[in-house]
């Protein structure tokens, strides 16, 4: 990818090998932005064939400066790959097995109750029984959580929600956990190990984990209109500093390029940073999850979102939370990669998102 070259935006967009036309999606990306509902960056390609890229609206507001192809996103959870692939490569080093449990190597932990009980296998298919951690005592101490350990003090008091693997429920402490046992294995800070393991084998230059204070640059920030309180009413969009989380984390939130996430999408389907067995074995999917509203069913491996549509079946992770929607998925029969970068909320993201997964993957969504 590191030759990908920028395409004209109103360019017609059909791609005559596999008879997909973006061209509307790049429309209403730009009639979006123009309304003030969107900006964010598209970027689809198979092989070195560019299909789509498009980058609208703007990277800050207030000053009119432009999201660019380059442009860096927060990734919300579609940044939780990145702690999938890390444990995918000690499972493949021989490390760690999907059947450990998590106190084997997290083990001043074995006296809480139900923990001895939760293998990796549950937390990478979030059916282990832990939940997340959003709440008054993340907003209180949300500075605070620049490390993996930081963010125990959020959940380690908490019962499960149920016996583990008896039920899905979609978990971010169970990446936290995750996180920390990638630290504990390898004697490496979980950034450095990823930075060293994942970031750098496929090129991704512009990914990382960053605190909201640092002067990053090229960073969009994020719009939103949820606000702290509560308050169900809809006023002007703000940016999003106050609700973010403070530093990304195993469980999400790193932040990275549209490009930077096709090349992460393209070292998976090359074996390069996790075996294809591996990735096989961790995208088969196992659960089926609650899909949003005109999205047909989503389905869960160890740790890959599936979407077996009616022309093809996509394999990734989504995310979202306040002034952040994120969409990296791809097809690993056609090698067809879909990303979808954008600094607004879910819900301002979602027509673009939808049309976007209608053109190539299943004409349900809408």
């Amino acid at each position: 990818m590191r030759n990908l070259k920028p395409v004209i935006a109103t360019a017609p967009m059909k791609s005559p090998e596999i008879d997909l036309d973006f061209t509307p999606v790049a429309s209403l990306m730009h009639d979006e932005a123009e309304a003030d509902r969107f900006g964010g960056v598209a970027l689809v390609v198979k092989g070195e064939r560019v299909l789509l890229e498009q980058a609208v609206g703007h990277a800050l507001r207030c000053a009119k400066l432009p999201i660019n192809r380059d442009t860096r996103f927060a990734l919300a959870s579609a940044s939780k790959l990145f702690t999938v692939v890390a444990i995918g490569q000690l499972i493949e080093l021989g490390l760690v097995s999907l059947e450990d449990p998590v106190t084997k190597f997290l083990p001043e932990h074995a006296h809480r109750t139900g923990w001895s009980e939760v293998t990796l296998g549950h937390l990478l298919s979030h059916t282990s029984g832990f939940g997340s951690y959003w709440g008054p005592d993340f907003d209180a101490r949300r500075t605070a959580l620049v490390t993996v350990q930081a963010h125990f003090q959020l959940f380690e008091q908490t019962p499960l929600a149920f016996a583990p693997g008896t039920r899905f429920d979609y978990s971010n402490v169970g990446f936290i956990l995750l996180g920390a046992v990638i630290e504990r294995v390898t004697g490496q800070d979980y950034f450095a190990y990823v930075q060293q393991h994942v970031f750098d084998p496929a090129s991704m230059r512009d990914t990382g984990f960053v605190e909201a204070d640092a002067d990053t640059p090229n960073l969009a920030v994020g719009y939103t209109y949820r606000r702290l309180d509560d308050d169900p009413s809809r006023g002007p969009a703000r940016t999003h500093t106050h609700l973010k989380p403070f530093k990304g984390s195993p469980a999400g939130d790193a932040i990275s390029t549209a490009p930077d996430m096709v090349r992460f999408a393209q070292a998976l389907l090359n074996g390069k940073i996790l075996q294809r067995t591996t990735f096989h074995q961790f995208s088969a999917p196992l659960n089926r999850m609650a899909a949003p509203p005109g999205v047909p069913a989503m389905q869960l491996g160890l740790g890959f979102m599936v979407i077996e549509g009616n022309t093809g079946t996509a394999v990734g992770h989504n995310g979202g939370h306040a002034g952040s929607s994120t969409f990296v998925f791809m097809e690993p029969t056609s090698g067809l990669i879909s990303v979808l970068l954008s600094n607004v909320d879910r819900l301002q993201a979602g027509p673009v998102t939808r049309l976007l997964m209608r053109t190539w993957i299943d004409d349900r969504f809408n």
